[in-house]
């Protein structure tokens, strides 16, 4: 039995591959930087909001 952390790594695997499956290569470097950036963008705002850093480089 899988715990409810499991479980929900598994649906957002599922949920990826559900969403690049038919891609080319090209294709799905393009889906991965644009979803990179929008993360990216919202640590900057989160960070702008509180103050704070969330991930130190």
């Amino acid at each position: 039995m899988e715990n409810a952390v499991m479980q929900e790594i598994h649906q957002f695997q599922e949920k990826f591959y559900e969403e690049t499956k038919g891609m080319t290569l090209q294709e799905f470097l393009e889906y991965v930087h644009k979803r990179a950036e929008k993360v990216r963008k919202e640590l900057e705002e989160f960070k702008e909001e509180n103050g704070k850093e969330v991930l130190k480089q």
